[in-house]
């Protein structure tokens, strides 16, 4: 699923795994999938991405962390 979302790089989906099983875990299979060759300009997509989840990741952790780790709906 993880690999599936970042092989057809979409930013919501992305969002959503990423919110689903983590963004360290969706960095580490994105880390993997690099190394069986991804084409430059899908590795430059999906990096933004995930540099730019790892922002608003931190800023609502900053911001509201409960509400991250799903005590607040």
């Amino acid at each position: 699923m993880i690999m599936a979302a970042l092989t057809r790089p979409r930013f919501h989906e992305i969002l959503a795994i990423s919110e689903e099983f983590g963004l360290e875990r969706v960095m580490e299979e994105w880390r993997l999938l690099q190394t069986e060759g991804v084409p430059a300009s899908r590795v430059e997509m999906v990096s933004s991405i995930l540099d730019n989840l790892a922002i608003r990741f931190k800023n609502a952790e900053r911001t509201n962390p409960r509400r991250l780790a799903g005590v607040v709906p």
